[in-house]
């Protein structure tokens, strides 16, 4: 396992276009080009600050990128509503005063992945709607620097920028699937959550994967505490 580059998306412009030109190559090759370049072109890694957000055409700060993990990795992260703060100093007792707000101010504004129950009751005939047909405010994703990094050095224009928009665009607009494949590399690229609305959420990275408090089961956010009280 190595490394995977987490970034958000502010959905609007991307939307608008939609709702005007249609979901066309034009943007999905861009939606993939920029999506790339999170990653491809800025390989920072650990601590220190993100690189400059990138723009959708003429509409600028769209793309936004913000770190990469490591596989190992444990951090407690902070969405405020219109960006990512990670807490890499957080004890056991604000990790509860965390989960607590995250409890209170519930998860109306979010929409997730399906769930696995909710996925056999779709595939076996039950009612799905999908709320990602409406607009959102901004989504987290997280792509995978395996795949990334076969292109670091490769120009642009050998980029699969298409295969990217697709699989970026399949899961900004449809919560049927957390992950997209890309090419030969499973589960490549990941939508962790939308928000409808700006309001704060917690998430962790842990385990290789970004998620919010509220979709993580008791026994699990116990082990978190107890690892929060050894560092």
């Amino acid at each position: 396992m190595g490394y995977a580059r987490v970034f958000w998306i502010r959905e609007e412009p991307i939307r608008q276009y939609i709702g005007t030109q249609g979901r066309d190559d034009a943007l999905t090759e861009e939606v993939g080009r920029q999506v790339l370049s999170l990653s491809v072109k800025d390989t920072f890694r650990g601590h220190g600050e993100p690189g400059a957000a990138l723009s959708l055409f003429d509409s600028p700060s769209v793309f936004f990128p913000f770190r990469s993990f490591h596989s190992t990795d444990f951090c407690i992260l902070v969405w405020t509503g219109c960006r990512l703060c990670p807490l890499p100093e957080a004890s056991p007792t604000m990790f509860d005063a965390l989960c607590e707000m995250a409890g209170a101010v519930g998860t109306s504004h979010v929409v997730l992945p399906l769930s696995k129950p909710e996925y056999h009751l779709a595939v076996g005939g039950g009612k799905w709607q999908n709320p990602l047909e409406h607009a959102t405010d901004s989504s987290l994703y997280y792509i995978y620097e395996d795949f990334t990094r076969d292109f670091e050095r490769r120009p642009e224009k050998e980029w699969p920028c298409k295969e990217v928009g697709t699989a970026t665009l399949n899961l900004m607009l449809s919560n049927w699937s957390r992950s997209e494949s890309i090419r030969n590399h499973g589960s490549a690229l990941s939508r962790s959550c939308s928000f409808v609305r700006s309001e704060v959420a917690v998430a962790v990275w842990s385990l290789n994967c970004l998620r919010l408090v509220s979709e993580i089961e008791a026994d699990e956010l116990g082990r978190m505490r107890e690892y929060l009280a050894r560092e």
